[in-house]
């Protein structure tokens, strides 16, 4: 765990992309009460990526932020069949709110 939050508060909050990817990540969970599928969660983060990029460059940065989240224990990734259910852990949720305070200063 001490890995986990280090990444999370020390290492994301230094680098903008990375901060902004995982606020928006954490942020859409944060607000589901239930595990968010795969093209649900896609679409829902789509207003929070550039329009102007290659939709391949969408979908693998969203995939590689979403992979991190996951190895640092932010959001569990649950597979089910060919895709997979996403929700925040605790540990994510503590990391939204000090990403999003440390975004504000």
């Amino acid at each position: 765990e001490p890995e986990q939050q280090f990444y999370l508060l020390h290492i994301a909050a230094q680098i903008p992309t990375e901060r902004n990817a995982f606020r928006a990540i954490l942020g859409v969970l944060s607000r589901e009460s239930e595990p968010l599928e795969a093209s649900v969660l896609a679409s829902r983060l789509r207003t929070f990526q550039n329009p102007d990029l290659p939709k391949t460059i969408r979908d693998t940065t969203r995939s590689g932020a979403l992979a991190r989240l996951a190895d640092v224990g932010g959001i569990s990734r649950t597979a089910v069949g060919r895709t997979a259910r996403y929700e925040i852990t605790q540990i994510g949720r503590s990391a939204f709110e000090r990403l999003s305070h440390s975004a504000e200063n």
